[in-house]
């Protein structure tokens, strides 16, 4: 185990500064490079200055774009790769479209000659900018907010592509008669790049990426396209006369700009998933809802065979029924806003301490391992737990004990870097995720510096209160598959444990020899919330008179079904929960189960109106201090008497404090409530002490039942001997593990009251019970006679 005992430090060590950042004052970064040089070489060539070989130059550019694209996203390996791929194949497509224009000269030829290559290839390129701009949304778990985005660019292309038509394509087409091939991929080209235009510009405004100017590079590119497309539509219908210099200069500053976004270190954030929980509004959404309004407004005017004036009256009308339209929208986005900011803020934070919950950290630390590689740093989680916090509440008080917790929120936050996450993840249990951490001895040191400042005193209404913590921590690096977000809460939490078996407050880094460690320890995990989860269910073994085989009462045995192990025995993970401290919740709730189903087994038959349920007692209950009034209180809700519950211990709890032990067994005895010594025989079998306590049943250990059958044994002489001094005591006695018919006549010879086993039943479900007991009851199935 490696294991560190922390010491007091003072100041911040190890910190670093985020890698990506701002670039050396007064030195361009290899964007700003490329996009000067690109730029430069660009206006060249719409100037004239490669003369003939301008087309050469158009395709260089071009193609050194995509190749320094497609190259640097190779080597930063972002964390997707595909919507990259897919702007690459974009790039490849269009610009194989100029080329093939140029080639084919098809610039100003609206015939039904005209080639209609170039345009398919450039179509489906649009179709592949359009999918990958989308992998840069950030909502691409959200698929509603990424939809909306996708139908902003629809409503502003169709709208203006609808004014285009009208006013500008349809009388020019018109004019020669074109086929409505052609129309429709004139009109495509414009359609499809304002699309892009508005998509992209609406994910950059989206406040998430407010520190990614990549992708703001991206909105010029784009910009460049839908510039290049809307001057080539035009030169298309002859609407105006520029040199196809000029006409592709938009074009080439696109590509140059697209390959400078993947240059950007910010590029690395466009795949990144943010806040799930990110929701603030975008006021650009309600500009493309007035276009949609007010277009087909204009248009109806515009068609209407009316005078002016009343074109003016119309227009008028339309534009004011608009805006009151837009305010109201707008009010109803900012109220619907508003309410999803804070249910989305509920769903991913405590309510507590305002920090974030598991679900968050959780889905923080499985973006982060997605990740790669960031200049050789790694992940490191905390995982943090306050020692005997319980102890805190219980003395303090819950709402105490909150404040605390609150107060312990705010020392994490303050000792954190903002690159950081601090998270509760339920009760007095906290995680942090420490963000590109250099070393072990990096995140050893921010450990110890939390410690530190856990350790000074905490002032609640006037009061100082001390508290330490425990802390285990994980590594793991960016890009391991083999490592998820839960196996790392796991190897923290083991190495947390460590901690508090070698004496709490302090830290323990997670190895390779904790890891046999690691199924206890998710087994007590488990098993601190069996009972809320209602994992726990009893089943009942019948308890039957010797020698008539008539059943008299029946055992209460606890199950366990584990949602991974199944269902779980006692021997399985009772002495876990003794040793973590759940075994009194699980006896509490087997207490008032137990009692609680022989009230509605008495309510249907008859058969149960005398027969009693036994309950083992834990020592923890036993010693409790309020267990009389507990199982009074229980008897009392379901109107039974003390004679209908028998409670069972061992011999092993009663002699840890043999006087506290039978002053409360005295008490449930003058309740009525049946006392049985279990397992008898097996450790102390002493008639000095069994006379200490009032004990009404011994029950024979099944060890000395299993060898009855041989005459004259040794564990015949044993229960004999048990019997003897059970009826001295007058005590009822108990023979468990009867599982022969052979068995059973033995006990019964030797005096023996009642017995225990498979013979009889198997422990079997409450709504099996009913007909176990009258299949017992029935003469004809009596295994036993006198």
């Amino acid at each position: 185990m490696s294991m560190k005992k922390v010491q007091a430090t003072k100041g911040w060590t190890g910190v670093r500064k985020r890698p990506g950042g701002a670039q050396r004052r007064g030195r361009l970064s290899p964007a700003g490079v490329f996009l000067l040089a690109g730029y430069l070489i660009s206006i060249a060539m719409c100037l004239g200055l490669f003369g003939s070989l301008k087309p050469i130059a158009y395709t260089g550019i071009g193609l050194t774009s995509i190749l320094v694209l497609a190259g640097t996203v190779w080597r930063r390996r972002p964390s997707h790769l595909w919507p990259w791929a897919l702007i690459t194949g974009a790039l490849v497509l269009l610009m194989g479209k100029g080329v093939l224009r140029h080639a084919l000269q098809t610039l100003g030829d609206v015939s039904a000659n005209r080639s209609l290559l170039p345009d398919a290839l450039a179509l489906p390129g649009y179709l592949l900018l359009t999918v990958g701009l989308i992998g840069f949304s950030r909502w691409s778990t959200w698929k509603d907010r990424r939809l909306g985005i996708i139908l902003d660019g629809m409503i502003a292309a169709l709208a203006l592509s609808l004014l285009g038509w009208i006013f500008v394509l349809q009388p020019f087409l018109h004019q020669y008669d074109s086929t409505i091939a052609i129309s429709l991929v004139l009109l495509a080209y414009p359609t499809a790049s304002i699309f892009l235009f508005v998509m992209t510009l609406w994910t950059a405004l989206n406040p998430a990426h407010k520190h990614a100017p990549a992708l703001w590079l991206l909105v010029a590119a784009v910009s460049g396209l839908f510039l290049g497309d809307v001057g080539h539509m035009l030169a298309e219908m002859n609407a105006i006369r520029l040199p196809g210099n000029l006409i592709d200069l938009p074009y080439a500053l696109g590509y140059v700009t697209a390959a400078a976004t993947a240059l950007h270190p910010s590029m690395r954030t466009l795949t990144e998933r943010t806040s799930r929980y990110n929701t603030k509004p975008m006021k650009g959404r309600i500009v493309t809802t007035a276009i949609a309004l007010i277009v087909p407004a204009l248009i109806a005017t515009y068609r209407l065979g009316a005078s002016d004036s009343d074109r003016v009256v119309l227009v008028t009308l339309m534009l004011a029924m608009t805006v009151a339209t837009i305010l109201r929208l707008v009010l109803a986005l900012r109220t619907a806003d508003r309410s999803e900011q804070i249910l989305a803020f509920q769903a991913y934070h405590d309510s507590l301490t305002g920090l974030p919950n598991r679900r968050r950290m959780e889905e923080e630390l499985s973006d982060l391992l997605e990740q790669p590689a960031v200049d050789n740093t790694r992940v490191a989680l905390l995982y943090l737990d306050l020692d005997r916090f319980k102890l805190v509440n219980d003395t303090l008080g819950h709402s105490r004990g909150d404040m605390l917790l609150t107060q312990v929120a705010k020392r994490l936050r303050s000792n954190v870097r903002d690159t950081d996450m601090v998270a509760r993840i339920g009760g007095d249990e906290f995680t942090i995720i420490l963000n590109y951490i250099v070393s072990r001895s990096h995140a050893l040191d921010i450990a110890e510096r939390i410690l530190a400042s856990l350790r000074d005193p905490f002032m609640i209404d006037g009061l100082s209160y001390n508290v330490s913590a425990s802390i285990g921590i994980a590594f793991a690096s960016r890009g391991d598959t083999g490592v998820t977000a839960e196996t790392l809460v796991r190897y923290a939490d083991t190495a947390m444990y460590h901690v508090k078996h070698d004496g709490r407050d302090g830290v323990a880094v997670f190895d390779e020899s904790m890891l046999p460690r690691v199924a206890e320890l998710e087994l007590e995990r488990d098993l601190h919330y069996a009972v809320g989860l209602g994992q726990l269910h009893l089943v009942y073994q019948p308890i039957v008179a010797l020698p008539s085989g008539s059943v008299v009462g029946m055992e209460a045995l606890v199950r366990w079904t584990h949602p991974r192990h199944g269902s779980m025995l006692p021997a399985q993970f009772i002495p876990l929960a003794e040793e973590c401290g759940v075994i009194n919740e699980i006896g509490r709730w087997v207490l008032r189960e137990g009692v609680g189903q022989l009230a509605a087994w008495r309510r249907q038959a008859t058969e149960f109106a005398n027969l009693y349920v036994s309950v083992n007692l834990s020592g923890i209950q036993l010693y409790s201090g309020d267990i009389v009034e507990r199982v009074g209180d229980i008897l009392a809700i379901h109107g039974l008497d003390g004679r209908s519950l028998c409670l069972e211990l061992t011999e092993s709890v009663l002699m840890e404090d043999t006087g506290a032990a039978a002053a409360t067994l005295e008490e449930l005895r003058r309740l009525g409530v049946r006392i049985a010594i279990d397992d008898f025989g097996a450790e102390y079998s002493s008639l000095a002490y069994v006379k200490q306590f009032p004990a009404t049943l011994l029950k024979i250990d099944r060890a000395f039942v299993s060898n009855l059958e041989r005459p004259n044994g040794a564990d015949t002489a044993v229960v004999a001997a048990i019997v003897a001094m059970s009826r001295a005591l007058n005590i009822a006695t108990v023979a468990e593990g009867v599982e022969s018919a052979a068995q059973a006549k033995r006990l019964h010879d030797l005096g023996c009251d009642m017995g225990q086993g498979y013979l009889y039943s198997r422990p079997v479900e409450a709504q099996a019970l009913p007909m176990a007991v009258a299949s017992l009851n029935a003469p004809r199935l009596r295994l036993v006679t006198a």
